[in-house]
């Protein structure tokens, strides 16, 4: 998977700017340090991705003093006088609405088990408040197991073979990465059920992709880090030229299959998402 940084700078020549790096292994002492390095050096924008509202509100901060607009990613930002130009995020709770619509609109009746990350974090928390609510509301559908995956393969293949051998009955299950997906696939294949079960995932990357080309995986929620890093690079340049930027702009999300794979984005951007990009960040469209 290429990193916000990557593709930060696939696009340095192509609007004639220069983008300084600096890596802070999501540590509080690193990203601090990170920002005042960057506001020694003059820079004219400073995008953020950090693990801690803390440490976002303290590099606003920083960066309000110093007047140089700040822009965070994938983070959020605590209580306090600093000001961000804008938030670009993942919509965490609209992701599990959109497993919860999808699941009730293709397969009404079923029963859902879900393979998630680490269950107790803030965004699969959130992401499990979005399914749950929309499933209960609707009455269509039934969850029957909640699984904790901790985004490893081998542990969602494991806890999908005890989901198999309890004898709990499931239709539907969802995992909620392209690697704990292929664990289910493999634990669902040995158990000779392929035929029998839905498996779904989110992500939507390279794997899931060739795993719906193969058949293994009947849908994925397709969204691309490659597009992630293309618009938030987008904001900061639209706001030094003087645009208006959203205050909070969500990364798009599509439903994938095979009927409609050619529709799913790469995480690997080149130029022509360029134009896709400047309407989605002028509209919030994507077609």
């Amino acid at each position: 998977m290429l990193t916000l940084i990557q593709q930060l700078t696939l696009w340095q020549k192509k609007y004639n700017v220069t983008i300084s790096r600096v890596l802070t292994d999501y540590t509080v002492e690193k990203e601090l340090q990170g920002v005042e390095d960057l506001i020694i050096a003059g820079v004219d924008g400073i995008i953020l991705g950090s693990t801690s509202a803390d440490t976002c509100q303290i590099a606003a901060q920083k960066c309000n003093e110093a007047k140089i607009p700040l822009i965070i990613e994938n983070s959020s930002l605590g209580e306090g006088t600093g000001t961000v130009v804008a938030d670009m995020e993942f919509d965490w709770y609209g992701l599990g609405v959109l497993m919860a619509e999808k699941t009730i609109e293709n397969w009404p009746g079923s029963k859902v088990a879900n393979v998630a990350g680490v269950i107790g974090t803030g965004p699969v928390d959130t992401m499990l408040r979005g399914l749950t609510e929309t499933i209960d509301k609707s009455g269509e559908v039934t969850i029957v197991s909640m699984i904790p995956g901790e985004y490893l393969q081998e542990k969602a293949m494991s806890e999908t073979e005890n989901l198999i051998q309890s004898g709990l009955e499931f239709d539907v299950i969802w995992g909620n990465t392209g690697e704990m997906a292929e664990g289910i696939i493999e634990a669902v294949k040995s158990a000779g059920l392929l035929d029998e079960k839905i498996i779904c995932s989110t992500n939507g990357g390279p794997l899931c992709m060739a795993n719906i080309e193969d058949g293994d995986l009947d849908g994925t929620i397709n969204y691309s880090p490659g597009f992630h890093g293309l618009i938030t690079f987008m904001a900061m340049y639209n706001y030094l030229n003087g645009k208006d930027v959203p205050e909070l702009t969500y990364l798009p999300m599509k439903w994938i299959t095979k009927e409609n794979i050619e529709e799913a984005f790469p995480w690997e951007m080149n130029e022509s998402f360029i134009p896709i990009a400047e309407k989605f960040m002028e509209t919030g469209e994507l077609e």
